[in-house]
């Protein structure tokens, strides 16, 4: 099985009639951006007169089509329509400044030196001038090896041009066969979904979204559900789950999807405990699964598990009495003219087999 993973990020503006009037995009194919970072996108269009509507962005390496869904009218959501590669992802409504403060993040990529999946979560501190803090945090599981990097990470991020910053981290692991990086660099590209993150060093393949945490701590009781995405020996994961939590006890069901095979119900009974030191890590420790846990916001929790037989990231997200989880309106915005400025991002290839 050969796995040749491709990923994007960038954004673009367009006119009243959807037209992209100007934008940039980075890829990253295998490990490779050579040639393929801040690239101007020269032409291309988004059209919601259909549903799915439709949207192509054309740059000097690569012309994408995409079936296009509205969420809302700051975020649609994207589905390749090419033969390869085979990307998903979001769009959402840029911001103007890159976020200061704590920034919850998640990556997910492929380790090419080791030849599994990787996946990491923990903090990026941006003080507001350019500086990522060393009081930075990251857990990590490298082709089901997990670990945790505290205190030795830090860097250095530039003005936005053209809604683009670039990020470098050093001290950072990327999934480069267990070598943390001198300088990772990174695209960056700030959203009120996030501030997107590609890869773009030619050392490694990841991908992923920060965001800025807004509060460290979770409500004694509260109910959550959990998205997780990842993969074992036998291929891709999800698992969905839905619990109560009450003074750190978690209780609740678990639904599995194994390369297919599907199984549904299972008691879920876990605990959380707190991290002391750094401010919204903390840790889920269950019959079914091993979490460490980064609190976004009092309804928002990223997650990266660390146990040896599976990798994987996702999200808790708390629940409302009498809302139906992930459910969306597909309805086209009434003009494209309300995202003059869109950020793109996780717009990723599935491997290729």
């Amino acid at each position: 099985m050969t796995v040749l993973p491709l990923s994007t990020v960038g954004a673009f503006s367009l006119d009243p009639n959807g037209n992209i009037t100007s934008g940039l995009q980075d890829l990253n194919f295998n490990c490779i951006s050579d040639s393929a970072t801040n690239l101007q996108i020269t032409s291309g269009a988004v059209s919601l007169s259909s549903n799915p509507g439709t949207a192509t962005l054309v740059n000097p390496v690569i012309t994408l089509h995409f079936d296009v869904f509205t969420v809302d009218a700051t975020h649609l959501k994207f589905i390749e329509t090419d033969p390869l590669p085979i990307m998903v992802g979001d769009a959402y409504l840029q911001v103007s400044s890159m976020p200061a403060g704590n920034n919850v993040f998640t990556l997910a990529g492929f380790d090419v030196v080791k030849g599994g999946p990787f996946t990491s979560s923990g903090i990026l501190d941006a003080d507001g001038s350019g500086n990522i803090r060393p009081d930075s945090v990251e857990d990590i599981n490298d082709a089901g090896k997990a670990s945790t990097i505290k205190g030795t990470i830090s860097g250095t991020y530039t003005d936005l041009l053209q809604g683009r910053s670039t990020l470098s981290l050093t001290g950072f692991d990327n999934g480069s066969g267990g070598q943390v990086c001198s300088n990772c660099l990174f695209a960056a590209y700030p959203s009120i979904g996030g501030l997107q993150l590609l890869e773009i060093d030619d050392k490694g393949m990841t991908n992923g979204v920060a965001y800025s945490q807004t509060s460290t701590s979770i409500a004694p009781s509260l109910s959550l559900g959990m998205n997780l995405s990842g993969s074992n020996s036998s291929g891709a994961e999800d698992d969905i789950a839905e619990f109560v939590v009450n003074n750190g006890a978690l209780n609740g069901l678990i639904d599995f999807n194994d390369q297919g095979l599907t199984s549904f119900g299972h008691r879920l009974s876990a605990n959380y405990a707190a991290d002391a030191n750094v401010p919204g890590r903390g840790t889920v420790t269950s019959n079914s699964l091993n979490l460490v846990t980064y609190i976004v916001d009092g309804s928002d929790i990223a997650f990266v598990e660390v146990d040896q037989n599976q990798v994987g990231i996702g999200v808790l997200n708390s629940q409302t009495a009498g809302a139906v989880a992930h459910m969306v309106s597909m309805q086209p915005l009434r003009r494209a003219a309300f995202f003059p400025r869109v950020g793109f991002g996780a717009i990723k290839a599935l491997p290729r087999r």
